[in-house]
């Protein structure tokens, strides 16, 4: 669905970027909310990226090294094992 198409059903332009960025990268089935999926996004050529909707927890979420090809799932267990010693 084009930029344009979610633009004109909504009141806002943030509605509009984050109706976009939700249907691109939300995934239901993985861990996460749908903004820390979309904070964790990597299309950096994406024209988007750079006003993409962030979750609260943004900060933290950004500060963890990430590997090309780590899961969400994985990101937010490395978080959550900062505060805590965690057994894999």
């Amino acid at each position: 669905m084009s930029a344009l198409r979610y633009e004109s059903r909504s009141s806002s332009l943030r509605k509009a970027i984050n109706g976009y960025c939700r249907q691109c990268i939300y995934d239901s089935a993985d861990a996460g909310t749908w903004r820390q999926q979309v904070t964790l996004c990597t299309s950096t050529e994406c024209s988007l990226y750079p006003v993409r909707p962030l979750s609260q927890d943004a900060d933290i979420l950004l500060d963890v090294p990430r590997g090309p090809h780590q899961t969400v799932k994985q990101v937010l267990r490395e978080v959550r094992c900062e505060s805590r010693v965690c057994v894999s």
